[in-house]
C-alpha cells in the first residue's frame, strides 16, 4: 500500500501520548514508513507540544533532526508542504497550435 502515497509523508508525531498510542508504537510505525517508503520524504510534525516535557521534546528533536526534516510549527508545515505541492505538479502541457496544416 505504501507503493500508492505521494513522494512525502507528513508524520504527526505526538510525544504526549494523548493520540492513544505509545511514544514506542509511534517509532515503529515511523521506522516501517522509513523502510516501505525509502524514495519518499518524510516530515516529522511534532503535535501538542504543550502538553510534552520540554526535555523530552528536545530530546527527541535532536534525535530526528539528522534523520528526518522535522517542522516546529504549523506554518512551517504549511509551507512545506506548498513547497513540495509546487515541486510535485506537472508543467502544463504546450499550447495547441491554432494554425491548419496543409
Amino acid at each position: 500500500m505504501l507503493h500508492e502515497l505521494s513522494n512525502i509523508i507528513i508524520f504527526v508525531f505526538d510525544l504526549s501520548e494523548y493520540c492513544g498510542y505509545s511514544i514506542k508504537a509511534q517509532e515503529k510505525l515511523l521506522q516501517t514508513l522509513h523502510s516501505q517508503g525509502k524514495k519518499r520524504q518524510i516530515l516529522i510534525y511534532f503535535s501538542k507540544i504543550d502538553l510534552t516535557e520540554p526535555e523530552l521534546l528536545e530530546k527527541y528533536q535532536k534525535e530526528y533532526k539528522n534523520k528526518y526534516y522535522t517542522i516546529d510549527t504549523l506554518e512551517e508545515l504549511k509551507t512545506r508542504i506548498i513547497e513540495q505541492a509546487i515541486k510535485d505538479t506537472p508543467p502544463p502541457p504546450p499550447p495547441l497550435s491554432t494554425e491548419t496544416e496543409v
